[in-house]
């Protein structure tokens, strides 16, 4: 019973035709678009599970998360910092994600819903 009184309610709260109606490209072109992250240096190259690993880059923004490959690893800090001639840049720690393979793989950056340029990272 509770179980139709839920069902009902969000019927009646969403119905599928608002949603329909609703033209998500004119939301999204109207918001515009943040630029793309750009990944400038990774130090160290290479590194062992749990190493920790430095990012420095652009356009971050606030939630960055990086991807060993396939593999997604938690930021442990994020920091964004103008520096003279450069402009702003964005530096992230986070660590090597526990991995079955070592080996070379392409270290990326997701930001805004937009991928990094990859660069090579060598998994001991």
């Amino acid at each position: 019973m509770l179980l139709t009184f839920l069902h009902a309610a969000f019927l009646t709260l969403a119905p599928a035709q608002a949603v329909a109606d609703q033209d998500f490209a004119a939301v999204n072109s109207t918001a515009g678009t943040a630029a793309a992250p750009t990944i400038l240096f990774v130090l160290p190259a290479e590194g062992e599970t749990l190493d920790p690993v430095v990012i420095i880059g652009t356009n971050f923004g606030d939630l960055p998360l990086p991807f060993f490959g396939f593999i997604p690893s938690a930021p442990l800090f994020t920091k964004s910092l103008r520096i003279p001639f450069l402009g702003r840049v964005s530096v992230l720690v986070t660590g090597v994600p526990p991995t079955f393979f070592p080996g070379r793989v392409d270290l990326t950056v997701l930001a805004n819903f937009q991928t990094s340029n990859a660069v090579d990272f060598r998994i001991l």
